[in-house]
């Protein structure tokens, strides 16, 4: 299974947003981390985009 997160901010928040879900999510969701990547998927294009209004996708495997 995989958990999609969708972020909207700066890129440079996204080190806040992983300590978030795995100090904090991840040891309260009654899931554990599965052994495959976790990956993101850029939503919009960032050379047109206010930085305030990018989109990411986080995913997460879980098992």
């Amino acid at each position: 299974m995989k958990f999609r997160l969708l972020y909207q901010s700066p890129y440079t928040n996204l080190g806040i947003v992983y300590d978030t879900i795995f100090a904090q999510w991840l040891p309260d969701c009654g899931y554990e981390l599965r052994n495959a990547s976790v990956f993101e998927k850029y939503i919009n294009d960032p050379s047109r985009t206010e930085e305030e209004k990018l989109k990411t996708e986080i995913y997460i495997p879980l098992q």
